[in-house]
């Protein structure tokens, strides 16, 4: 990340949640536990440009959700490792907002921030 020039105590940006998912930014969307693939829609991770994806995992059986990104996947095609997680005030997680419409899934905003973390709590 350094590379990039991302730092941990000011990195945060705005990402898409699911790019798998159909719908506008301003949609909710439908997550579960597992996999994820995210887009950057701000400029916030120092040289992650928008449009750069976010590889990672969800957990969503707990009080709040949890995001974790280990790698990258810039416009330009490289892929580069990353520590990034789902943020709120400070805190690894993220709220859950509206409950959910099938057992072991939760809605969310499409838009959730996410910053660069020195590790994964």
């Amino acid at each position: 990340m350094r590379k990039k020039k991302v730092t941990v105590a000011f990195s945060e940006a705005s990402v898409m949640i699911d790019v798998n998912q159909p719908g506008e930014i301003t949609d909710r969307a439908t997550i579960q536990d597992g996999p994820i693939v995210s887009r950057v829609v701000d400029d916030g991770l120092g040289s992650m440009p928008e449009g750069t994806l976010l590889y990672g995992y969800l957990w969503t059986g707990g009080e709040r959700i949890v995001g974790h990104y280990d790698r990258a996947k810039l416009p330009s095609g490289e892929i580069i490792p990353v520590c990034f997680a789902l943020m709120s005030a400070g805190e690894q997680t993220l709220a859950k907002l509206w409950g959910s419409k099938a057992p072991g899934t939760v809605e969310i905003s499409r838009q959730v921030p996410v910053g660069a973390v020195r590790r994964f709590e």
